[in-house]
């Protein structure tokens, strides 16, 4: 009956994971980051580096936490777009698995919401 429960909580678990993987872009229009559950070290150092080479926007993960595979385990997230949009987002692990992160900075003169940092479960890139 152990056995039972431990499957049944697993593949809880596994539904309620967000399995999509980090997404960003970032082009004259605007500029965005989404970090799940998935997102490696790596991969974040190498997308921050991109952030900055490309737009000057600089992105701090340096108090994020990893689990031994790399995968993000608590996320602390730093944005300064150096144009006056700025901010901070944090995440747990738990947090994590039920949505993901992240950060836009959107530089089009009409737009309404120009930058936001946060959770990401409602954005969509249009």
């Amino acid at each position: 009956m152990k056995n039972i429960y431990l499957v049944a909580f697993s593949l809880f678990l596994l539904s309620c994971s967000n399995y999509e993987k980090t997404a960003y872009g970032i082009n004259d229009e605007k500029a965005y980051l989404v970090v799940t559950s998935a997102t490696t070290e790596p991969e974040l150092e190498k997308i921050a580096q991109e952030f900055y080479e490309q737009k000057g926007i600089v992105i701090d993960v340096s108090k994020s936490e990893y689990d031994n595979a790399g995968t993000i385990h608590n996320l602390s997230l730093e944005v300064d777009c150096q144009d006056g949009y700025s901010g901070t987002a944090s995440a747990s692990s738990v947090s994590l698995l039920k949505t993901s992160y992240g950060f836009y900075r959107d530089y089009r003169p009409s737009i309404e919401i120009p930058f936001y940092i946060g959770s990401m479960e409602d954005y969509r890139e249009d």
